[in-house]
């Protein structure tokens, strides 16, 4: 997220999230107006405590999130050598590694519940690798690609649909692939990159894939086959 102000990045946190319930009162687009403070416990120096928020009611529209994106695209090298933990980038993709660690999305041990009596609970974290295999246009792609892990939210919701209707293992991982390298790549896509919190690696925490055709039209739609 980038500051309003001083045309910064931010990482923003905390937020309350329960996977099946809706807390959080904004989305992708929209933008909030954020009292922040800094972590004593982050050094990454984007990284800020969320005090209060508020939602603006003025959503932005894909050419609005292109055109600011545009101005702010840097590399892989540029990231590491600014000492920034947070940057976008505009990659040029040339492979997707997929791995299904486990075919089952329920935790093993049941609850209870009074509405239902004993039940599954569905994993939070869905347990699947994803890394791209990509090129972000500097000169640190000269002798080779860069190969990163996607920790993105969507990409784990989407490994929970495929999983929900596909029994196969080969069968899953291959969907999950066509969503996300061949449907992608006629897609306009923007990587959002964060490093770990201890290790300082960079990683794809975030994906933005306007149509490449027209930025102001609709996103995503539902991916069946």
């Amino acid at each position: 997220m980038r500051s309003r102000h001083y045309r910064e990045w931010r990482r923003l946190y905390p937020f309350t999230f329960q996977y099946g319930k809706v807390s959080l009162p904004f989305g992708k687009k929209d933008i909030i107006e954020v009292e922040t403070e800094k972590n004593s416990e982050d050094a990454r120096k984007e990284s800020r405590k969320v005090r209060s928020f508020e939602k603006i009611p003025l959503p932005k529209d894909d050419r609005e999130i292109v055109r600011l994106l545009n101005g702010l695209v840097c590399t892989v090298e540029n990231m590491k050598n600014k000492g920034d933990s947070l940057c976008v980038i505009k990659p040029e993709i040339a492979g997707l590694d997929v791995i299904i660690n486990d075919m089952n999305i329920c935790d093993e041990q049941t609850y209870f519940s009074l509405s239902a009596g004993l039940g599954k609970r569905e994993k939070t974290k869905i347990p699947i690798e994803c890394s791209y295999i990509f090129t972000c246009g500097g000169e640190c792609c000269g002798s080779r690609s860069h190969k990163m892990i996607i920790i993105d939210w969507e990409v784990n919701e989407l490994a929970r649909n495929v999983l929900k209707s596909e029994p196969n293992k080969t069968e899953a991982e291959r969907k999950i692939r066509a969503k996300l390298f061949h449907w992608m790549k006629t897609r306009e896509v923007y990587f959002i990159l964060g490093t770990h919190f201890k290790w300082k690696t960079p990683m794809i925490i975030g994906i933005y894939y306007p149509s490449s055709v027209a930025a102001g039209q609709s996103m995503l739609k539902e991916f069946q086959k």
